[in-house]
């Protein structure tokens, strides 16, 4: 723009901008940071738009930017100011997000002339971008030294299903119709994915994990893709294993609601503790029918059953054999050739009624209350025995 002598130069070239919706085109949409390029003769501008205090949203050109795009700097002089027109194409270099919403504008052509320093205000469509999520999986093992083992099995057989769900669909304020949906994908090497889940919709999720391994998340959880393209979920599987952890409570026989808490008892021949809640942890090696003792008290059972099909919680009955019977006897389980039967439970009908059960030693010896009938049932270690009374030591 050339001035005359004595004018004031212009401030720029100002031209009018109004972004709408090419869905909605009597909602007006207010970019922010947003640029666009004026483009006319082979030359480019690129503007970042304005706003207005009243909302107006607007660029300007400098004179040097209209002189150049108009060619005015090339034919100073020789066109006049008011003569020179050209046709123009203003479009966005950016793609905006509004919320959720991506958009993508489309190229205006518009005529650039010098008037008054201002263009009215061109509006400018904008079409909204379709986009999909991508859902990347990864199964992690939570026990390293399983995982090592076993690792080829357990990396390719977890598998993922991801279905869309009806609900409520409305993502800011605008109602989207339900978009069916239904994938699956089974893990390599750890990893696996489902890729164009539509966006703004609720999915259900369902897990199935790798035989003999159990998951840390639920099976079947629920998630809402709204404007994410990638969302990773990690799942972390520990094995179920064959032998089961297994614990024993002491309670005291005469007040089975209170803990027993004492010291020490001896396992399979094993001297364990009891923690302060009156609970012990089996070693997890050990397992089959194995007899239970505590010095000076009378277990009940006597013999653990920690073969596999077992509770993996046994509660174990404790009460003072003094409490019982002020004497005991010691009492010895032989076969038909004198051979002791060794670490056998036996059953131990107390006088007061009440039925307990102890195990032989290693010499088949057992300790009992006096006065008591002592029998063996049919076991593993050999067939039932006639209840034997008990009046003193064997």
């Amino acid at each position: 723009m050339s001035t005359k002598q004595g004018e004031k130069p212009k401030a720029g070239y100002k031209i009018g901008i109004s972004f709408f919706d090419a869905l909605k085109p009597g909602k007006a949409i207010f970019l922010e940071n947003a640029r666009l390029k004026v483009a006319a003769s082979s030359r480019h501008h690129e503007k970042e738009v304005q706003r207005e205090q009243g909302g107006q949203q607007y660029i300007i050109l400098t004179e040097a930017e209209f002189d150049q795009l108009t060619g005015g700097d090339t034919q100073r002089g020789a066109v006049k100011d008011e003569d020179r027109v050209v046709i123009a194409e203003l479009s966005l270099t950016t793609t905006p997000e509004l919320g959720c919403t991506r958009y993508a504008g489309a190229s205006v052509l518009f005529i650039l002339k010098e008037q008054s320093g201002e263009c009215c205000c061109i509006p400018m469509p904008l079409q909204q971008v379709e986009e999909a999520c991508r859902v990347r999986f990864t199964a992690h093992d939570s026990s390293n030294a399983d995982f090592t083992e076993n690792a080829k099995s357990f990396l390719n057989s977890v598998q993922w299903t991801v279905t869309a769900v009806h609900g409520p669909n409305i993502a800011h304020g605008s109602p989207r119709p339900f978009q069916p949906f239904k994938a699956s994908a089974v893990s390599i090497e750890g990893n696996a994915e489902i890729a164009e889940l539509p966006l703004h919709q609720l999915y259900r999720i369902e897990t199935r994990e790798p035989q003999g391994y159990t998951s840390d998340r639920p099976s079947v959880e629920y998630i809402y893709v709204c404007c994410d393209t990638l969302i990773k979920i990690e799942n972390s599987f520990c094995p179920c294993g064959s032998k089961p952890t297994r614990s024993l409570v002491f309670v005291q026989q005469r007040c089975p609601g209170k803990r027993w808490q004492g010291s020490n008892v001896t396992l399979a021949g094993i001297p364990l503790t009891i923690d302060g809640n009156g609970i012990m942890h089996v070693p997890p090696d050990m397992e089959g029918l194995v007899p239970i003792s505590c010095p000076g008290m009378t277990l009940s059972p006597s013999t653990l059953d920690l073969r596999k099909d077992s509770p993996p919680v046994i509660t174990v009955s404790v009460s003072e054999q003094t409490a019982i019977n002020a004497g005991s006897v010691i009492g010895q389980f032989v076969d038909h050739a004198n051979k002791p039967f060794v670490r056998r439970p036996v059953t131990v009908l107390l006088p007061n009624g009440e039925e307990v059960e102890t195990h032989t030693d290693d010499q088949g010896y057992f300790e009992a209350p006096q006065g008591s009938r002592v029998y063996a049932r049919e076991d593993d270690w050999g067939s039932a025995t006639e209840p034997v009374y008990l009046t003193g030591n064997i």
